[in-house]
């Protein structure tokens, strides 16, 4: 998943880039053909927590969050794990 997330960020970046040049050179109806907004920046520790997950380490998922939420016990991290596990 994080792939597929990562390969839709980077063609709606691609697309915003194609506006800014479009709107550059003066041609505004191709700049205005898809109001696609900036994907959000997915922080580091979710992107290596999903890793983990996808990789059946739930024990590095936990840590990933652990290490991210300074004071999350065990029991708050396991569970914010398995809630990332059911969105993904």
């Amino acid at each position: 998943m994080l792939v597929e997330d990562e390969i839709m960020r980077l063609r709606e970046r691609v697309t915003l880039l194609e506006q800014q040049i479009a709107a550059l050179l003066g041609n505004p109806v191709i700049a205005t053909q898809s109001d696609v907004p900036p994907a959000p920046e997915v922080p580091l520790w979710k992107q290596r927590l999903v890793a983990a997950l996808q990789q059946n380490n739930e024990m590095q998922a936990i840590k990933e969050y652990r290490d991210a939420h300074e004071g999350a016990s065990l029991s708050q991290a396991r569970d914010a794990v398995n809630q990332i596990r059911a969105e993904i």
